[in-house]
């Protein structure tokens, strides 16, 4: 299957080689779902430039299905402190809702710097400029939303680092939330509440 948002690798469902598994799981949820509830597709990598023309035509393909309803993509945000940067990040989110209603983060974290170890003495500068580039994407969603674009909203993948995924999936420490190990705040979580 030469799909850009589905390889053989990430969904058991490539065995039916075309996403009408995904259509028809919008034309149910539009048939039986309230009409008050939205409906978002979500989905990971989003600001890479092959995978995003994918979900574009993915969308779009739900869109334009008569019997489908969709109202939002959700950007699941697992994000690095280099990439996306805030206007690759936003140049997307835009990109998206040419075709959708709606967009939003649906499981924001941000994997450390390669050189963090862990120690208090890295934490300091990792923890500032995670609070920077936080603050840098939501600077980019406010400036969507003053443009009458639908970002809306941002839902961290977890709360207190020490329980994040990242720590298995990278094999090394990782301060990717906004409440540290101790169930403390950190600067990042001035990020959403200047």
């Amino acid at each position: 299957m030469d799909d850009p948002i589905h390889s053989s690798k990430s969904s058991w469902w490539h065995v039916y080689e075309s996403n009408e598994y995904i259509i028809n799981a919008f034309r149910y949820a539009n048939k039986y779902a309230a009409p008050e509830v939205d409906l978002y597709y979500n989905d990971y990598n989003e600001c890479n430039d092959l995978k995003m023309k994918g979900i574009i035509n993915l969308l779009s393909a739900v869109k334009d299905d008569p019997q489908a309803r969709i109202d939002g993509f959700g950007m699941q945000g697992h994000y690095s402190l280099s990439q996306p940067s805030d206007k690759k990040f936003e140049s997307c989110a835009r990109k998206y809702l040419e075709v959708v209603d709606k967009v939003m983060i649906t499981e924001l974290d941000v994997k450390a710097s390669s050189m963090y170890d862990g120690s208090e003495e890295m934490a300091v500068t990792e923890y500032e400029k995670q609070a920077e580039y936080l603050s840098s994407l939501y600077d980019a969603a406010k400036r969507i939303r003053a443009d009458g674009g639908d970002f809306a909203g941002i839902v961290t993948w977890g709360v207190v680092d020490k329980y994040s995924w990242l720590h298995s999936f990278t094999g090394k420490p990782q301060c990717p939330l906004l409440f540290d190990d101790n169930y403390e705040r950190k600067p990042a979580f001035r990020a959403f509440t200047k």
